[in-house]
């Protein structure tokens, strides 16, 4: 029973990520990604930022979205560390240098 609530939980994870990537809007993108992590889909999130980022590497809500992720992914025991979540917030900041939100949150992630 264990294994088939697993793997339907996979399938319906597969399919929110086939519906975020099919989309051409980045903007509706990202916003598909930021409900899985709200949702608690963390790892599905996380392929579908890093899916994306293939393909733009310097979109600036891409950049933000994986610097939180990452961030609540340290907070929840992940083995993730401190530079991946700078990086990625550096990028965003590089990206879009007008946006406050993204200056403000390097400042918490720098802090």
């Amino acid at each position: 029973m264990k294994k088939f609530i697993f793997l339907l939980m996979m399938i319906i994870g597969i399919q929110i990520i086939e519906a975020c990537v099919s989309t051409n809007d980045p903007d509706k993108f990202v916003q598909g990604v930021y409900h899985l992590r709200m949702n608690g889909k963390m790892d599905d999130a996380k392929a579908a930022l890093e899916f994306f980022m293939k393909k733009d590497s310097l979109n600036a809500q891409a950049n933000y979205e994986m610097a939180r992720l990452s961030h609540y992914m340290l907070l929840g025991g992940s083995q993730v560390e401190i530079e991946a979540i700078s990086q990625s917030i550096n990028k965003a900041v590089e990206a879009d240098p007008e946006n406050v939100i993204y200056a403000y949150y390097k400042g918490i992630v720098s802090f």
